[in-house]
């Protein structure tokens, strides 16, 4: 039931993100280029420095990311750190969802529609994907 709010939440981010990309192309291409870059820099880290340490990745309710952490890297249930939230999840987050809105501003009906999916998404994510989420260890887990 949960990984149809993992699929959900992974759907919604995916538009936010490609109205974002869209409203930065319309100005700069080679801008569009490097926010699409930050997106995936984001999974990457996302995926390699947090969701690495995961118990349950195999059977991720964000569906995605813990098939990536496990082609990426055979990590062990580790627990987490500042850094971990930080450098593996805030930081490369902040940028990936930032850098458009110098874009997204001048298009305000874009700029209010970004926002209000990638509110929804994370809706979603904190009320549903990692309340079910079996991982107690993990910082962001809803369900201890």
């Amino acid at each position: 039931m949960y990984r149809i709010h993992g699929v959900l939440s992974l759907i919604l981010v995916t538009i936010a993100f490609g109205i974002g990309i869209v409203a930065t192309a319309l100005s700069s291409v080679p801008f569009a280029v490097i926010s699409l870059g930050l997106i995936l820099l984001a999974v990457f880290c996302i995926s390699y420095i947090y969701c690495s340490k995961c118990l349950c990745r195999q059977y991720c309710n964000h569906v995605i990311l813990g098939k990536i952490s496990v082609i990426l890297r055979e990590g062990q249930a580790e627990p987490y750190t500042a850094f971990d939230l930080l450098a593996g999840v805030g930081v490369p987050l902040a940028l990936a969802i930032l850098f458009p809105q110098y874009w997204l501003i001048k298009i305000p009906y874009l700029f209010v529609t970004y926002w209000i999916i990638l509110l929804l998404a994370g809706a979603e994510i904190l009320l549903y994907v990692c309340k079910s989420c079996q991982n107690k260890k993990c910082t962001l887990c809803r369900s201890k």
